[in-house]
């Protein structure tokens, strides 16, 4: 079983996500959460495997909830759903340390792969209409920190 995490400043979708998730026989809902605060809290109460969050949170927003999160508990995969596919904001997300950026019009069947693929894989679902989401190996930001590290050391290999 996955236990997903879900957090939405909106009761009807936080119950709609909630309804979902639960229709299924591997994934269980372990909390919700109205605010970014809450949603940092409940993450190290509850311990779940996907938080799945909405971006747009009052206070503490998603990025900020998001980076919270994954620094107190490295090991849940933050995956942050958005009306927007902005690219500052997709960026932001993935500095933060998500797993996966996913725009609201993603279909309810494309939602559930997406939360069980991300506990193993980068997921993406940023183009409105796509039929299915984008997974992929090695998340943006795991790329950018190898090249990082290959510059590094190439810069401190002794030269011949």
């Amino acid at each position: 079983m996955i236990g997903v995490l879900v957090v939405d400043d909106h009761p009807l979708v936080r119950a709609g996500l909630g309804q979902l998730i639960s229709s299924t026989d591997d994934l269980v809902v372990v909390g919700s959460a109205s605010t970014g605060e809450a949603a940092v809290a409940l993450a190290a109460e509850l311990r779940p495997d996907v938080v799945l969050m909405d971006i747009e949170l009052p206070a503490l927003d998603g990025i900020g909830a998001a980076r919270a999160i994954v620094e107190e508990r490295p090991g849940t995969v933050v995956v942050m759903l958005s009306t927007y596919d902005d690219p500052k904001r997709v960026e932001a997300a993935i500095d933060a340390g998500v797993s996966g950026f996913l725009n609201k019009s993603i279909s309810p069947q494309a939602l559930l792969a997406c939360i069980r693929i991300a506990p193993h894989e980068w997921v993406s679902y940023v183009a409105a209409g796509a039929p299915t989401p984008t997974v992929s190996m090695r998340p943006p930001l795991a790329a950018r920190a190898a090249k990082l590290l290959e510059a590094r050391a190439l810069a401190k290999a002794p030269s011949a």
